[in-house]
């Protein structure tokens, strides 16, 4: 009974995420052949997530990892007062002014990225009996002298303290590697771990978004919804892995966002390097396959000849509105078609003038089957595969590449004579230029009393209209 109490007691941490509370609290009442079932539950669960059986070092290597993120983006920002408090009281103690010491330890270097190589634990126990942590890592440091930024490889060490946090001995930044980014890839030394595995059966399951991002070439998606996404293709097979933004990753994205100004093409480079150091660092959530089955080459050709609006009685997403690309007089005009995670190029058979013809006439751009009424009666010439699409990236899409049903809704049950209306309204409201944000939002709400029931498409008319 003692090794069944044992075994149910490593499982316990699991049990509470994937059961309810009260079924924890009525863990002493259960019966031994009650408690093997639920055991084999949880391992059977565990198993379908692809989690480790024992995820407590998974457990402690994140949270050690999400405070070094903490460190460097306090370094990165040149932000000392953050850092000593990030500081291990151990090293403290040790010295006469924390504070000075602290900034004679980074020597007036400020790191361009953070990337982590391995997340040990240490042998034995630190000061309290509290556990240690050694994380390898690399950061390209610029010495603020003018010669630019080269790598280095460093180890330091995290001690978890009484309050439960993990705390940072700087002492490691002061000896360090200096690394050959020159060097081949294949040259290189392989990470001891906070890497891709290497065994058969899961080679996807990444110790931290940086490592995804890698193993994509470097291909990554920030989204506003709150996640980071990386595609990786292999033998034809393709995957994705998410990380999920936690409060420090929100608070960066928005310092980001509030800097950033598309007209004007700026880009906070500052902003976005402290949220990519900080993201590099986070852990991978869940990698997951996705589906990718192109239409054969017949079934394509089975379009032809087809209207468009004969091909858009299944769930394509074809955009129209835009100018084809290398259209003109005398050359076919084409546009990109995508199903699922599949993208196609559709050639039409009517020439670009007749294109253009219904161009001039559609004034907005909702992303709804609707914004394609002026072209549905074109006809199609040829479609062919073009490879794979961004809806990949688009967690909106499961992995079998189709729409979440909460999400199909948002284009259903459009009035397409109210839309033709709301167009020629904002038609006239354009020719003085196009208003500011606050004057639109005084016709969305205008229009929005008028028509209660329309009040998303009145919304996504107002916000696209060009």
């Amino acid at each position: 009974m003692r090794i069944l109490k044992k075994i149910i007691a490593v499982c316990l941490v699991i049990t509470v995420l994937l059961s309810s509370s009260a079924l924890a609290e009525n863990l002493p009442a259960m019966t031994d052949e009650e408690l093997l079932e639920l055991h084999q539950n949880v391992l059977n669960e565990l198993e379908r997530r692809g989690l480790p059986a024992d995820p407590a070092a998974d457990v402690e290597g994140t949270a050690v990892t999400r405070r070094m993120a903490m460190f460097f983006d306090y370094w990165s920002n040149q932000n000392l007062g953050e850092m000593l408090a990030l500081c291990s009281s151990v090293w403290k103690a040790t010295v006469e002014n924390p504070r000075m010491e602290l900034f004679r330890i980074l020597a007036n270097r400020t790191p361009q990225d953070l990337v982590i190589e391995a997340v040990n634990a240490v042998a034995g126990e630190g000061p309290g009996g509290l556990p240690w942590y050694q994380i390898r890592f690399t950061s390209a440091l610029d010495r603020n002298n003018g010669t630019g930024p080269e790598r280095y490889r460093f180890g330091l060490l995290l001690g978890k303290e009484a309050d439960g946090l993990w705390y940072i001995d700087p002492t490691g930044l002061e000896t360090s590697e200096k690394v050959d980014e020159t060097l081949p890839a294949e040259t290189t030394a392989e990470p001891e771990g906070g890497a891709p595995s290497a065994s058969g059966e899961d080679p996807f399951r990444f110790a931290t978004f940086n490592d995804a991002a890698k193993a994509a070439a470097g291909e990554y998606t920030v989204s506003s919804e709150g996640y980071a996404v990386a595609v990786i293709e292999r033998d034809g097979c393709y995957f994705r892995a998410v990380t999920l933004f936690d409060e420090r990753a929100k608070e960066l994205y928005a310092a980001y966002l509030d800097k950033l100004e598309p007209e004007t093409g700026n880009n906070p480079d500052d902003e976005w390097s402290a949220l990519y150091t900080y993201l590099s660092v986070l852990p991978v959530d869940y990698t997951e396959e996705l589906t990718v089955v192109p239409f054969t080459q017949e079934e394509l050709d089975a379009m032809a000849g087809k209207t468009l609006e004969e091909v858009m009685s299944e769930p394509w997403e074809l955009q129209m509105r835009h100018n084809p690309e290398d259209a003109g007089a005398g050359k076919d005009v084409a546009f990109p078609m995508v199903r699922g995670f599949c993208e196609y190029e559709l050639v039409i058979n009517e020439p670009f003038e007749v294109y253009q013809e219904r161009l001039a006439g559609d004034r907005y751009d909702p992303v709804t089957a609707m914004s394609l009424k002026n072209y549905l009666d074109l006809t199609v010439k040829s479609v062919k595969y073009t490879g794979v699409s961004n809806n990949m990236t688009n967690l909106q899409y499961q992995t079998d590449g189709t729409l979440k049903r909460d999400m199909e809704s948002l284009t259903e049950g459009y009035d397409y004579d109210l839309m033709v209306e709301i167009a020629d309204y904002l038609a006239s409201v354009w020719e003085n230029g196009e208003p500011d944000q606050e004057a639109k939002e005084a016709m969305i709400a205008d229009l929005t009393e008028q028509h209660p029931e329309a009040a998303d498409m009145i919304r996504q008319i107002v916000e696209s209209f060009h």
